[in-house]
């Protein structure tokens, strides 16, 4: 009881700051409240400088930054895998964390169709965060119940683009399933678990000129509907545009990248986001070394109350009083700096990127390994010699 009471006086003079408190609007890990840390940035390549790529062309990453930028010699095999350091969180005074404890970035494959068609296929995992931990104390502390709430979110993409001398065009049929486990809601021991499917189409464009280079994508707003046993959800998955240039001088490469989405439309206390991005990139033989920037603003800041058992099967038990139903988000706006590397060999290339928050109250980091494999490497004819 005594660390609730230490946590509520903390709360006190940041609840005094907050102008309003919000409920949620989609289970609480699913929420652009957690994007800090949920967010997974796909892409080894354009992480590693600064998740740029707007107006770049590249293989199967390539397809979940801008699919008009996606091009290919030949058809290839791509994984991916991406590491999330665990953090502390955003909002309890508790000494709780974040983690995303699957190490797993993307898989892909894909063809060449035609001189200027190209297709792919591409899992990948764009959100993943698990709290450590929700507990209730019980029993007069005999027993602990620990709840460890889960958001992944697990995308399918059917993935074409079309290429007309300079001028390309894409798209993405993303197909995602949100898998949410041990929901978090007040007055009640049930462990909560929901699966969703949502279909999401992203449109793509590109213009590439001797030097520079632009490109933009739209993914529209979409209906998005939860039914729990103890909330129904009636929200939105927003509306994002991507835009960025690409300056090429010599062996150098230069990106900028903007990202706005309409965290709006899920809530009116919420700011919709500007991503700014800036990259580099020096080409060197077979090697290519990578810098880049990125600035990501926070959503919201400020108190909220959880979501409850308001039915007549609502726990009463005096144990609720020693469990928070409410929490305050800090304000976390996020600077990264990062480093990059790639290599290509004749059977496909090897890339690594490393992210860093460098000013956010809870830091979060990101380190990827994508290897790229062609194909045609795994023909017997190839591997196997006479």
């Amino acid at each position: 009881m005594r660390k609730y009471l230490i946590c509520l006086i903390a709360m006190l003079p940041l609840l005094s700051l907050s102008a309003q408190v919000i409920s949620f609007d989609l289970p609480q890990y699913m929420t652009p409240l957690y994007d800090s840390y949920s967010q997974n940035y796909m892409n080894t390549v354009a992480n590693g400088r600064g998740n740029t790529g707007a107006a770049d062309n590249g293989g199967i990453g390539q397809i979940l930054i801008n699919p008009a930028g996606f091009t290919i010699d030949q058809g290839s095999l791509d994984i991916e895998m991406s590491i999330k350091p665990p953090t502390k969180e955003l909002d309890r005074a508790l000494g709780k964390r974040y983690s995303s404890p699957v190490p797993f970035g993307l898989i892909g494959i894909s063809q060449k169709l035609s001189d200027k068609l190209m297709g792919a296929i591409v899992y990948s995992m764009p959100k993943s965060v698990t709290y450590d931990d929700y507990s209730i104390v019980m029993n007069q502390g005999v027993y602990l119940l620990q709840r460890f709430p889960t958001y992944n979110l697990h995308q399918f993409t059917a993935a074409l683009a079309y290429h007309i001398q300079d001028f390309s065009v894409g798209l993405n049929l993303h197909n995602q399933i949100h898998y949410l486990d041990d929901i978090t809601y007040f007055r009640t021991f049930d462990r909560v678990s929901e699966i969703k499917y949502s279909f999401r189409p992203q449109l793509g464009v590109n213009y590439n000129a001797s030097r520079l280079s632009v490109g933009a994508t739209f993914m529209p707003e979409q209906a998005l509907e939860i039914d729990s046993p103890y909330k129904y959800y009636d929200s939105v998955q927003p509306m994002k545009v991507t835009g960025g240039i690409k300056l090429n001088v010599g062996e150098r490469n230069f990106l900028i990248d903007a990202d706005y989405e309409q965290f709006s439309a899920i809530n009116s206390a919420y700011a919709d986001r500007l991503i700014l991005k800036a990259g580099y990139e020096l080409l060197s033989g077979d090697s290519v070394y990578r810098l880049g920037f990125l600035s990501v603003p926070e959503v919201y800041h400020g108190a909220y109350v959880m979501d409850a058992n308001t039915t007549t099967t609502a726990d009463t038990s005096l144990v609720w009083l020693n469990v928070p139903n409410s929490g305050v988000i800090r304000s976390h706006d996020q600077r990264f700096v990062t480093i990059g590397y790639s290599k290509k060999f004749k059977v496909g290339s090897v890339n690594l990127s490393f992210m860093q928050d460098v000013v956010g109250y809870a830091p979060v980091s990101q380190i990827n390994l994508a290897v790229d494999l062609y194909l045609s490497t795994f023909k017997a004819k190839d591997i196997i010699k006479p």
